[in-house]
């Protein structure tokens, strides 16, 4: 039965992992859940991102435009935000460079069409981009990928923080 893909449960409170390879006896590891704000003028994506997000197990909240997005994410707290581009009022580069200017922290996922790859690229690396996507997502399992390693790498930034924090208080 070694290597036969099997669904954990996992324990009250946490999501499961499916699919998860474990040897017999041993249960998978399981993530926090965590907060995933999707933002989009489109009702019909915000939907199937909400759908394709569902077997993580995250709660997720959805936003119809980046002035919603800021609220949610200034009161409320995200731990990553999946947003369009293009948007009326304000894109989703205006509302990443809007968060990080506020010092919100939050893992930031941008869905682009294939010709504005310029734009996100340049924002990439100064407004500490997490990835993109070019719609359509032709991927569902490779979107996954890319939302669970924005989180990881989350975790270990903050992880990281709270170390060099605690590292200065002992000095």
């Amino acid at each position: 039965m070694s290597g036969e893909r099997r669904d954990f449960s996992g324990r009250p409170g946490e999501p499961a992992l499916r699919g998860v390879d474990a040897p017999a006896g041993e249960q998978p590891q399981t993530m926090k859940k965590e907060r995933i704000l999707i933002v989009d003028d489109d009702a019909g994506m915000r939907r199937m991102l909400a759908r394709i997000l569902a077997p993580l197990g995250h709660e997720v909240l959805s936003a119809e435009n980046a002035e919603a997005a800021f609220a949610i994410a200034t009161a409320e707290g995200v731990d990553l935000i999946i947003s369009d581009l293009k948007m009326p009022d304000m894109d989703g580069l205006a509302l990443l460079r809007r968060l990080r200017e506020e010092g919100l922290d939050a893992a930031f996922i941008l869905l682009t069409a294939f010709g504005e790859l310029d734009t996100v690229l340049s924002a990439r690396d100064r407004y500490e981009l997490s990835n993109f996507f070019v719609k359509p997502i032709l991927s569902q399992d490779k979107f996954l990928f890319d939302v669970i390693t924005a989180l990881r790498k989350r975790h270990l930034e903050l992880e990281n923080r709270r170390l060099i924090e605690a590292l200065a208080k002992a000095n």
